[in-house]
């Protein structure tokens, strides 16, 4: 795995700043865009994929 492989290598790892949005916390750099989602405007034949990571 790359962290293990990190850690090993000491390499620093690093967390983006975070911001809370609705008490849900966000990376800043989502939060920081997060009215051009909430003004978002679906249209009838867009098409919606949403996905997750395997864990």
């Amino acid at each position: 795995h790359l962290y293990t492989q990190m850690e090993k290598e000491g390499t620093d790892i690093t967390r983006s700043p975070m911001k809370i949005i609705q008490g849900i916390p966000f990376i800043k750099c989502f939060a920081d865009n997060w009215a051009e989602v909430e003004s978002f405007q679906a249209r009838p034949d867009d098409l919606l994929i949403c996905t997750y990571p395997k864990a």
